[in-house]
């Protein structure tokens, strides 16, 4: 099966980089390219030195300026989406870079093709709560998404009430819309045994956060 691994990296982010490629290359199934959405300068100091089996392309949109703010990681979303729509890729895997995947994740992802043929989105998130109760969740952290999704519902971002929504908050609740009404069959829950890595460099499993 041929598909794409994305991501996008902000410097917030950039202490993940050497577990994740270690994770991506382990893969039984891995993708044919991974593409990175990063300010240049960025992927030039932390990305470019990586020598991998599996082709690496850099990817920028300008208004990305490589921090975590709702603009910049919607512009670098929307930048992976349009360049996916551009190639020939059916699916692509998007994950965030301090999520750890296990070696038979994409083999995982085939089986449940062959059990549900007209999937176009398997949304493997895992929540957890926070230290005030709230359930968190991570967004696109872990998803394999079909270019039809993706052709017909752009990454956004919007102010209302001076309170900023972007990138995949929108879109999850747009595709989940969809899927309420009957129109797109898709899968969700804690799909994949994912590992996440923390700043301070502990590595824990999904369910530690519950």
């Amino acid at each position: 099966m041929k598909y794409v691994c994305v991501t996008l990296l902000g410097a917030h982010k950039m202490y993940g980089m050497d577990l994740f490629f270690n994770h991506i290359s382990k893969l039984n199934t891995p993708p044919s390219e991974i593409w990175i959405s990063t300010p240049k300068r960025l992927y030039d100091v932390f990305v470019s030195g990586y020598n991998l089996d599996i082709p690496i392309k850099h990817i920028h949109n300008p208004d990305d300026k490589g921090d975590d703010k709702i603009p910049s990681t919607t512009a670098a979303r929307e930048v992976l989406r349009q360049e996916i729509i551009k190639s020939g890729y059916q699916w692509s895997l998007w994950l965030d870079n301090d999520i750890l995947v296990p070696p038979d994740m994409t083999d995982q992802f085939i089986d449940y093709l062959d059990q549900y043929t007209d999937l176009v989105w398997v949304h493997s998130f895992h929540a957890y709560r926070l230290g005030d109760g709230k359930e968190k969740r991570h967004g696109l952290g872990s998803s394999y998404i079909h270019r039809d999704l993706l052709e017909n519902i752009p990454f956004i971002e919007c102010t209302f009430r001076d309170v900023g929504f972007g990138d995949d908050f929108l879109w999850i609740r747009i595709v989940n819309s969809f899927e309420s009404m009957g129109w797109i069959n898709s899968l969700h829950g804690p799909l994949f045994d994912v590992l996440h890595l923390r700043k301070d460099g502990t590595v824990v499993r999904m369910e530690e956060f519950t």
